[in-house]
């Protein structure tokens, strides 16, 4: 419940959001995703929502999302502090890998091609204890023989982060995956 409101105004730049979220007792089971962070069906909503916007103004839906994305550095309207926001160059490469000005609009009957975005939170999080300080933090340890050890708290539960985290550390470092522990 809290992060399908927490997160809606973390893509687009949204001065105002409201959100009612309840949790309510009963006797059958809970239906939907029972792992994961919650913002599923509401990010389909609400980028469903978009595409119906567009269409009703005669917009680009590609261009109805540019238009309003975050523009970091930046804190949302519920807090969260974004200070780099890799979503704007996603969606101009997607549109342009796509054929999207080609394409969209022309395929045969049955068939469509659409755009949606989602995302989810990392360092921008608040934390329960309020501060300043980083939330997600790496310790890198390079020893004698070159080999590059990176300490994180990241919980590895099949989501891909040891090896994302090893990617960028090597790609700052410019050294070998392989020296990356």
């Amino acid at each position: 419940i809290l992060y399908s409101g927490a997160l809606l105004g973390a893509l687009y730049d949204i001065p105002n959001v409201r959100y009612d979220g309840f949790r309510v007792l009963t006797n059958k089971p809970a239906c939907g995703a029972m792992r994961g962070h919650g913002t599923v069906n509401v990010r389909f909503a609400f980028e469903s929502q978009l595409d119906e916007i567009a269409a009703a103004l005669q917009l680009d839906p590609a261009a109805i999302r540019r238009r309003n994305l975050l523009k970091p550095p930046c804190v949302t309207v519920n807090g969260l502090r974004v200070l780099s926001y890799g979503l704007p160059e996603c969606v101009d490469k997607v549109v342009k890998a796509s054929g999207w000005e080609e394409r969209r609009g022309k395929l045969p009957q049955g068939r469509g091609l659409g755009l949606a975005c989602s995302h989810y939170v990392s360092g921008a999080a608040n934390s329960i204890i309020r501060s300043d300080m980083p939330h997600s933090t790496v310790n890198i340890k390079v020893d004698r023989d070159g080999g590059v050890v990176v300490y994180t708290g990241a919980a590895e539960i099949g989501q891909g982060s040891d090896t994302m985290t090893a990617q960028i550390v090597a790609e700052v470092l410019g050294c070998s995956l392989a020296r990356v522990k």
